[in-house]
């Protein structure tokens, strides 16, 4: 699936028509059947009916889904820094394809699928590290969107980034392979 969720987002289909190449490529990298597929395509045309999920929708329908009146008032940062993630080709919407298989990811993925998308969630800037002020502002984000209102003294996100990249440290002070992976972390 190449360095995007869904991979294929670029083509130049038109993105209202789910074809069989699409439900073959589904079916293989989720738990779906076909015919949670063509429904799941289905409803998506009715809150999509161009095939393409903007941001501005995506945001809108995050906020539908949260039934917390303080997530949704807080939820377009965090919004943006996933659509981001899903949107890898910087197209602007998110395909049908693509929202099923992030979604499917969160889901179902496993352990290392999960890692790798969080670790795109997190490098803001797309240069292949993250760094404090990047793990700072989703950590904020994710505040934002939990109703997390004490941001004092140990609970403020920067000292917790802090506290989190010490014990990324200190789990691989001892393994030599992944200690450049942790350092990476730290800057």
């Amino acid at each position: 699936m190449g360095n995007c969720v869904g991979g294929k987002g670029a083509n130049k289909k038109d993105p209202k028509v789910l074809t069989e190449e699409e439900i073959k490529l589904l079916l293989d990298n989720t738990r779906l059947d076909r015919k949670q597929i063509i429904g799941l395509h289905r409803n998506f045309l009715k809150e999509c009916p161009t095939g393409k999920l903007t941001k501005k929708d995506f945001i809108k329908l995050f906020k539908e889904v949260h039934p917390s009146e303080y997530k949704r008032e807080k939820a377009d940062k965090f919004c943006e820094y996933v659509f981001k993630v899903i949107d890898c080709n910087n197209l602007g919407y998110i395909s049908f394809q693509d929202f099923v298989l992030c979604f499917s990811l969160t889901s179902d993925g496993d352990f290392r699928q999960k890692c790798e998308f969080a670790f795109k969630l997190y490098d803001l800037d797309k240069d292949g590290k993250i760094s404090k002020k990047e793990m700072t502002q989703v950590l904020t984000a994710l505040y934002d969107l939990s109703g997390i209102t004490d941001r004092k003294k140990n609970n403020a996100p920067a000292k917790k980034v802090e506290e989190i990249i010490r014990k990324i440290n200190l789990t691989y002070q001892h393994d030599p392979a992944n200690a450049a992976a942790a350092n990476a972390t730290a800057n």
